[in-house]
């Protein structure tokens, strides 16, 4: 790591400062803090608690005794309460889920400071042990009552409660909020990681754990975070611009401030500079996009009571919130680092286990298999580096949790020098088909009628539960990545879902190769891609674009990004293309303060290109998708023209693209030849087992002795299952997954498989760097295995480098042949 370069060293703490400063003066003049108390939505909400915080916050940092008299307004003023409505399981006028701690704490302030009455005080008392009382007894809590829901409702009232246990109240109610807390505690929390698995709920928890674990005294728990790798998680999911994209049922705040006041405390716990430095690029970022200036526009051009108006003040204080948090945990002292290089990262979950209540007969097991402490893969993460102008790529790896959407397997973002290329859909869009993943459908209903429409998942939870991807491989080369992975059924079928991602970092295209095997019963399946703008098409390719990205409900504001085209290519074409303008259905689940034209404001991926091919039982199909960025200035027709199909039959196909620069890539792929890497047939998961594999016999014998199923493309002859070649003037580099053999101009590889073990799911992982004067060449495998290079040349200089549990890799050069002898891993560099 080295020190962080054009980004100031100015007080972090200073600067939340001045903008809870600033907000300040734009949203609490009396009229506003009147419609906080008495909004046009019919309730209160969180608004009114948070806004008392903030306002205690900014007296104990100002003492500006106006922001004390503001707070006092919040928590003792007569005010429209938030009803828990049909949603619970009785209706009952209490604070929202998330607000008993930051009332508490400012009650207290208030308390201590003399600044009550009697009857105020009396007041605020009632009200906060009412509230208390309800969310002791609500019945899908994860206090050990029931089984259902453990989010973010199961960390918030205990954490008030187990404040108020120790400051407010005494008695045998002091003894019952001790008693649930230590509970929910006990049971679940202190494992520090959650289940949510979305932005803006995920802050909850890191946000909220922090908060509890300094009322508890107990802040070593916070250690399970960085066991955990939780902050890491929020850490790469970020935008390399610094900015937030919606992952899941977030829409109704941004998340920029969560995630800020998560990196500070980071920060805090782990005294890391990266976690500061992070949290500085988030903030420039929020400076450029103009966040307060934007809020000022639209707080003086819409009327007092209008909806905007409200929305306004409603985030302000959801964002002032977590910004005070970030205040009061800054440390300017720990300096900012900037990671260097690159690197593919997948995050993870540790799931709860909760003893006495997840058990074999659970209903809560049959729900969520899954959630039994294990370690479950979260998010894929690709990326070129930490600049601001890199290479990044998010996909969803895990069944959804929590409050996310319906996204398994979707590539969530994509973003490159700024600009957005790929992003999933905002809050109102939670159902699958608005996300960019494959959808498949029965044959009764044409793709166009099913996946036209989308609904509010919550509705709609049963669309793709049991599906669950799994990582398969990830290649982390130095010019690209090959990632793949798979699910272990598919939309509630007997279908298995396998997409492979070949990314260069230099972002010149991405190529996704979806592939599905079906089962069961005739269906079709549609690789969805999602944009905002549509420029135009041809048969097999689509010109589309990307705006910015939305940061919060109601638009209030956006995420700043330079426009980004994007060529969306079948080059294939083995399936017709087609494009619709998706409808967002009426809600089933409507709500107060949502209307259509709402839904319309946050409607903003309404294009989308697919294309749609029936899969019947028993058989494959497979779907090519190249996604090439082009500029404006470049018309479509011209950059179609960049991408050429060189070679394809019935199980191979290689395409080549061509950069403005004279870079070209080519990028095939060929079958494996699983029969030859079996050792004994064996069943799968499902109990399946192909018809070929049960009536094979066994060949023990070389598997490449027989060439007939290599590939040619051009100068290029593999059997490689993927390989992918970028040449520029003076070099070429080349990289390649399940190696068998490969060709190219001089450059000869052939890997046997070692005579020490029974033939295997033979795998060798290589990628080569020619220069004019040296090459370089990276292997792993997963077995011993003798390996001859053939460079064509006699090389100068050779060095070795690698070996695994004290067995080297070695290699020895004679006439122009290098011998390797590789152990699992190794890297050979050959001067000429």
């Amino acid at each position: 790591m080295t020190k962080s370069k054009g980004i100031p060293r100015s007080s972090r703490k200073q600067k939340y400062l001045r903008m809870l400063i600033q907000g300040d003066q734009l949203t609490c003049s009396a009229e506003s803090l009147e419609e906080v108390c008495f909004p046009p939505i019919e309730n209160s909400g969180r608004t009114p608690d948070w806004m008392a915080y903030v306002q205690w916050s900014l007296y104990q940092a100002t003492r500006k005794r106006r922001h004390a008299e503001i707070a006092k307004r919040m928590v003792a003023g007569p005010r429209n309460p938030w009803r828990t409505g049909t949603g619970y399981h009785r209706d009952e006028a209490v604070m929202d889920e998330f607000c008993h701690w930051p009332y508490a704490v400012t009650y207290v302030g208030l308390r201590d400071a003399g600044m009550l009455t009697a009857s105020e005080d009396k007041y605020a008392r009632g009200w906060l042990e009412q509230s208390l009382r309800f969310w002791q007894e609500y019945p899908s809590f994860s206090s050990g009552a029931t089984e259902q829901d453990i989010g973010n409702l199961s960390i918030t009232p205990p954490c008030g409660a187990d404040y108020a246990a120790r400051h407010i109240y005494k008695g045998k109610f002091a003894s019952s909020l001790r008693e649930f807390a230590d509970r929910v505690w006990t049971n679940y929390w202190r494992i520090g990681d959650s289940i949510e698995d979305a932005v803006n709920y995920e802050i909850f928890h890191t946000v909220y754990m922090p908060i509890w674990a300094k009322v508890r005294g107990e802040m070593e728990v916070l250690q399970n975070y960085v066991r955990n790798d939780t902050y890491e998680r929020a850490f790469q999911q970020i935008l390399p611009m610094g900015a937030v994209c919606d992952q899941g049922d977030s829409g109704w705040q941004c998340g920029w401030v969560g995630s800020i006041a998560t990196l500070e405390i980071a920060a805090a716990v782990t005294g890391e500079g990266r976690y500061v430095w992070l949290a500085q690029r988030m903030l420039q970022y929020l400076e450029k996009s103009g966040y307060l200036s934007r809020m000022a526009e639209l707080f003086r051009a819409e009327p007092l009571g209008s909806a905007t108006h409200w929305a306004i003040v409603r985030n302000w204080a959801s964002d002032a919130f977590f910004l005070c948090q970030a205040y009061q945990w800054c440390n300017d002292k720990i300096a900012p680092v900037q990671p260097k290089g690159f690197e593919s990262t997948i995050t993870y979950r540790h799931r709860p286990s909760m003893e006495g209540v997840f058990g074999r007969s659970s209903a809560a097991m049959t729900l969520n298999p899954h959630l039994r402490g294990e370690r479950s893969e979260d998010k894929l993460v690709l990326r070129s580096g930490y600049d601001a102008q890199a290479n990044h790529l998010v996909a969803s790896l895990d069944r959804p949790a929590g409050h996310d959407h319906q996204d398994t397997g979707a590539i969530i973002t994509w973003t490159h020098q700024g600009r957005v290329y790929l992003h999933g859909p905002f809050y109102y869009q939670r159902e699958a088909v608005a996300h960019n993943l494959v959808y498949c459908g029965p044959m009764d209903k044409s793709p166009e009628e099913e996946i036209g429409t989308t609904y509010f998942t919550r509705a709609r939870t049963d669309l793709t539960k049991t599906n669950r991807c799994v990582t398969n491989f990830i290649e982390d080369f130095s010019e690209l990545t090959m990632t793949g992975y798979s699910s272990l059924s598919y939309h509630n079928r007997l279908a298995t879902w396998n997409r492979t991602i070949i990314y260069p970092r230099d972002g010149a295209f991405l190529l996704v190769v979806d592939e599905l095997d079906n089962r069961g019963e005739d269906f079709w399946a549609a690789p969805l891609w999602h944009f905002e703008k549509f420029h135009g098409s041809s048969d097999w390719w689509a010109d589309c674009e990307h705006g910015d990205i939305p940061a919060n409900d109601y638009t209030l504001n956006r995420w700043p990004v330079e426009p980004g085209r994007v060529l969306v290519a079948f080059p294939l074409r083995e399936n017709a293309m087609s494009h619709l303008r998706q409808r967002n259905a009426d809600f089933d689940e409507p709500r107060p303060h949502i209307n259509l034209e709402i839904v319309e404001r946050h409607w903003s991926q309404q294009e989308m290109v697919y294309q749609a091919g029936k899969i019947a039982a028993g058989q494959k199909a497979r779907f090519i998708t190249l996604l090439l960025p082009h500029d404006a200035a470049e018309a479509a027709e011209s950059a179609a023209e960049r991408i050429k199909v060189v070679a394809q039959d019935k199980d191979a196909w290689c395409l080549e693209v061509s950069g403005k620069d004279g870079t070209s890539w080519t990028i095939g792929m060929v079958p494996p030849r699983m029969p030859a890497f079996y050792a004994l047939p064996k069943k799968d998961h499902h109990g399946f087992m192909p018809a070929w594999l049960r009536e094979k016999k066994m060949d023990v014998s070389d598997p490449h002795g027989d060439r007939s199923q290599w590939f040619t493309a051009g100068p290029i002859t593999t059997d490689a299952e993927i390989f992918c070649v970028r040449k520029s003037p003076g070099r070429t580099y080349m990289a390649m997954r399940r190696m068998r053999a490969f060709e190219m101009g001089n450059v000869f590889h052939h890997a046997e498989q070692s005579p020490c073990w029974p033939p295997t799911r033979f795998q060798v992982n290589a990628e080569f760097d020619l220069a004019d004067k040296r090459g370089s060449v990276n292997y792993s495998c997963r077995r011993f295995c003798p390996i001859e290079l053939s460079l064509g040349i006699k090389p100068s200089k050779l060095r070795v480098q690698g070996g695994v549990n004290g067995v080297p890799t070695t290699a020895e050069a004679k006439d122009g042949v290098v011998h390797v002898a590789l152990n699992a891993l190794g890297r050979i560099t050959v001067e000429r």
